[in-house]
């Protein structure tokens, strides 16, 4: 008879064959561990065995193997006390494993594991298997409160095992060292005299047994009086004193009951059935049956039970896990997205500022052809200057110094053709700059002038070689146009935004106007500034549409031929 239990994480009690006391505080960091705790304290079993479940997952996560046994321990011991004694053997087997080559800081729990497993052993009633695992457990164990459970656990075996003087050599030196402690001298002298009864003949147990009996009455010790009466039974039974045996086997059956202990009341029923030959007594029978069947269905139920816990609680695991594998893909998905949106972005702002210093680039270029265009004019011009007018003039100078007599009419003439040629060279010098850098930049400047505070005037596609293809009449014409246009918006249209863009068409250039002002109504009658810029257009061959804009505002589009 070893009744097996827990208390917290790993302190182990037994009756009369009983697991060792140990303390060790339960890590708070765990909060499965202390819910299972609580669970324990309630007598809540289901409920604990599964916390202390996934206490151990919790556990196995962070790689801590001591708390991993510990929790294997306590739930071993609660399959054994449920009756789930395969169960109990795979849990505790289990916990071994994780000790592997067991350390010096690791031997008392070795050694609760080892006791488990004896306990088990003797339930399965292989004593051989039992008695080398207490073997085990004692080599492991200093604490002398536990060897002493050891080693009282293996005279047990010894005892169940025949090996009866191994057992009284136990039971005899555990005695004496029992003395203050009444309960456990009681179990360890009804112990002892009944392997002594074993082994001599000659030699009365009844006072011994009698004595351990009155203890174990006067200390109310009920577990313990179960033990006794159905030691008193046998005795008697042996010695033919039938009476004293029914008597005896009746009150191991009460006491059975009290302790609502099932699988002592089928032990006593099965002595006092023995004892009457299964006669007179039958509700007796009926009970004994009855309790013989939920015996093996309590084992079966709790076997599937705490296997259906573990295995719940696996499941629970993998749906965790597949739960954060697919947050762990969602979340990779999400920040792929984050640094592709965030490259998008970086490449737009690169290709904004290439872009930029592009422009910045172009537009410098341009300046600079520019200026060079003018130095080269000017150059172009002071050579003129030079070889036109500057030699014509000496030439003069030198014939009104060498002659004598001067026709003052011919003087005159020479120096009105030098007059008309300077004045051809500054029309002509006027005409190149307008040529090379001036219309851009005079429509650039006439539009410009009608820009302030609240007005913003936009220029697109204003570039030198656009004008190229009109010819100075066609310039003079595009200026009068857009002056028109200008004065025409700044006048009636309110707007805030004008956008002018310039840019090559098929056979010419095309000029688009575009405002947000208030547009223009659809039986709107032209002033004769609108009149005069068609009349213009007209002239050049080119056309010119005018839309209104569904937001509001005004679109005008101009489309002017190549000169020919």
């Amino acid at each position: 008879m070893k009744p097996l239990l827990i208390f917290a994480v790993l302190l182990f009690l037994t009756g009369c064959k009983q697991q060792s006391t140990a303390e060790k505080d339960p890590p708070i960091e765990n909060p499965y561990e202390i819910k299972a705790i609580s669970f324990l304290n309630k007598n809540e079993v289901d409920s604990s065995f599964m916390a202390f479940d996934q206490a151990r997952l919790w556990y196995l996560e962070r790689q801590d193997t001591s708390g991993v046994v510990n929790c294997l321990i306590n739930m071993a011991i609660t399959q054994y006390e449920q009756s789930d004694i395969f169960g109990a053997s795979e849990t505790a087997t289990q916990a071994l494993s994780f000790i592997g080559e067991v350390e010096e800081s690791e031997h008392a729990t070795a050694g609760m594991i080892y006791n488990i497993l004896g306990n088990v052993s003797d339930e399965m009633n292989d004593s051989e298997k039992a008695i080398a695992y207490y073997k085990k457990a004692i080599a492991y164990t200093q604490d002398e409160d536990n060897l002493r459970v050891y080693n009282n656990n293996l005279a047990l075996s010894f005892q169940a095992n025949g090996q009866y003087e191994e057992a009284l050599a136990m039971f005899s030196d555990i005695l004496p060292k029992m003395v203050d402690n009444h309960r456990e001298y009681a179990r360890t002298l009804n112990n002892y005299a009944r392997a002594k009864a074993r082994l001599d003949s000659t030699y009365d147990p009844i006072a011994d047994y009698r004595k351990a009996m009155e203890i174990r009455r006067s200390k109310q010790d009920a577990i313990g009086l179960n033990s006794s009466y159905a030691t008193l039974s046998k005795y008697y039974t042996r010695m033919g004193d039938l009476d004293s045996a029914k008597y005896y086997g009746t009150l191991h059956y009460q006491i059975a009951q009290q302790n609502k202990n099932p699988k002592e009341q089928v032990r006593s029923l099965n002595q006092l059935l023995g004892l009457n030959g299964g006669q007179d007594l039958g509700p007796l029978f009926v009970r004994y049956n009855t309790l013989r069947d939920s015996l093996d269905s309590v084992r079966t139920m709790a076997s599937n039970q705490f296997a259906l816990i573990r295995y719940e609680v696996e499941k629970n695991k993998a749906e965790n896990l597949q739960l954060q594998s697919e947050n762990a893909q969602k979340n990779y998905r999400l920040n792929l997205l984050v640094v592709v949106i965030v490259a998008l972005l970086v490449l737009a702002v690169m290709i904004g500022l290439y872009a930029r210093n592009w422009y910045r680039r172009r537009e410098l270029r341009l300046e600079m052809e520019k200026v060079n265009a003018i130095q080269e004019s000017k150059l172009k011009t002071s050579r003129k200057v030079h070889d036109v007018v500057a030699n014509g003039i000496y030439r003069v100078m030198a014939e009104i110094e060498n002659r004598d007599r001067i026709d003052q009419e011919q003087i005159l003439d020479r120096l009105e053709v030098l007059y008309d040629k300077s004045r051809d060279i500054s029309y002509e010098v006027e005409d190149d700059m307008l040529e090379e850098m001036g219309f851009s930049q005079e429509v650039s400047a006439l539009l410009q002038s009608f820009d302030h505070e609240d007005r913003h005037i936009m220029i697109v596609g204003n570039d030198r070689e656009l004008w190229s293809i009109l010819g100075k009449e066609g310039k003079e014409q595009v200026l009068a146009i857009l002056q028109e246009l200008m004065v025409n918006m700044d006048k009636h249209s309110q707007a805030a935004d004008v956008v002018l863009r310039f840019e090559p068409a098929d056979r010419g250039i095309r000029i688009v106007y575009q405002d947000n002002g208030v547009g223009m109504r659809s039986d709107q009658k032209f002033g004769n500034g609108l009149h005069s810029t068609g009349n213009r257009i007209k002239s050049l061959h080119g056309t010119i549409n005018f839309d209104s804009m569904p937001a509001g505002g005004l679109k005008i589009d101009i489309n002017l031929p190549r000169a020919k």
